[in-house]
């Protein structure tokens, strides 16, 4: 089967994104005011079309009344061997002692594996609703999550209910709509509101320091400061990410590319880069960057290393080795098809005791 190079290709833009984010991270305000502006632009959109486009190729997770539980498990263990992964490095660096793992309480970038795994077995539910209410109804929970305080990081449910629309909107798209979105009259008038908008989001990151923190969709309104309501500034950022990222996927280009590739072997990508991060943040590299005392010349660099990692984390030899060195398709398929054949025997148990009863 030919394989959709649109998507590998729009995939390979995003994990780069990914990876520069991350790296532009360590970057505050203090440090360059305008890099820290471009990171939260980048923060706007890159997770929300990421999240569209996994929740796009969902619709086989849930069919004929079965779960596919191979890949339920394989973003399972996933997330689990991310947040190892991780705290070993924060053991290994002094950051943390081993003892304080928490695999419930996660801020940083194993969030999507969870939350993946979560919106997956939700499909069943949101497939029996109409598109328009299901999107609403979640629409309306992401704006109120912010004013519970509680709706945090702890099992990464903040960030559940806010990206939550994104996938949906991604799960009942098909290949119609794609189609239509990706038209080139539609960049006449999507290409104004993402540049207005892409705009704002870089002001307001300039004049109001905390508000932007928003982007990040893990912290309440009373965390983003106070000179923008917080939900005015999530209703911003929601609308933002859908012009920024649809301006995005039309700039996408749809033939076969290099970087095609890349967008085959994201998970490799996504797993390995964040710990080789933190590895460089420890061995001073952010104190030469900032040492430099030149925005330009910081951003460049840490866009060159951004590049190289992400090309040479999606060699096929590093991505083949990676998965048979954590045996993750081989496990996940064992125990997939056993939990799946228990769940199929309580269903038919339990539809034979109703209809007794």
């Amino acid at each position: 089967m030919e394989r959709d190079y649109y998507f590998d290709n729009l995939k390979a833009l995003l994990i780069f994104l990914v990876v520069l984010g991350h790296f532009l991270l360590p970057i505050e305000p203090k440090d360059s005011m305008q890099i820290a502006a471009f990171k939260r632009l980048i923060y706007v959109f890159h997770m929300p079309l990421f999240v569209f486009v996994t929740g796009y190729f969902s619709k086989h997770i849930y069919k004929d009344g079965h779960y596919n539980w191979e890949k339920i498990f394989f973003f399972l263990k996933c997330y689990l061997l991310f947040v190892i992964l991780n705290h070993m490095v924060a053991v290994a660096i002094g950051e943390e002692k081993i003892t304080e793992i928490d695999f419930l309480k996660q801020s940083g970038a194993p969030w999507y594996l969870f939350a993946t795994m979560i919106w997956y077995l939700s499909i069943p539910l949101v497939r029996r609703i109409h598109p328009m209410i299901v999107l609403g109804m979640s629409v309306l929970l992401a704006l109120l999550a912010g004013n519970v305080e509680w709706v945090g990081d702890f099992l990464c449910l903040s960030r559940i209910i806010v990206f939550a629309v994104y996938f949906y909107l991604g799960y009942f798209a098909n290949a119609t709509h794609i189609k239509r979105i990706l038209q080139k009259r539609n960049a006449v008038w999507v290409f104004p509101i993402a540049a207005v908008m892409g705009y704002e989001a870089i002001r307001i990151s300039l004049h109001h320091k905390r508000a932007m923190l928003t982007v990040y969709q893990n912290l309440p309104y009373s965390m983003v400061g106070k000179d923008i309501p917080g939900i005015y500034l999530r209703i911003f950022v929601m609308i933002a990410a859908f012009f920024l990222s649809w301006a995005v996927m039309l700039l996408v280009p749809k033939r076969k590319m290099v970087i095609s590739t890349i967008g085959q072997r994201t998970m490799t990508i996504y797993m390995i880069h964040r710990p080789i991060r933190d590895l460089v943040e420890h061995f001073g590299f952010y104190k030469l960057l900032t040492g430099l005392r030149q925005p330009v010349w910081m951003f460049l660099i840490l866009l060159l290393v951004s590049v190289v990692l992400t090309t040479v984390l999606s060699d096929h030899y590093i991505t083949q080795g990676w998965n048979r060195g954590l045996r993750l398709h081989r496990i996940g398929k064992l125990q997939a098809r056993e939990f799946g054949r228990f769940i199929s025997y309580r269903r038919v148990l339990w539809q034979r005791l109703s209809h007794e009863r």
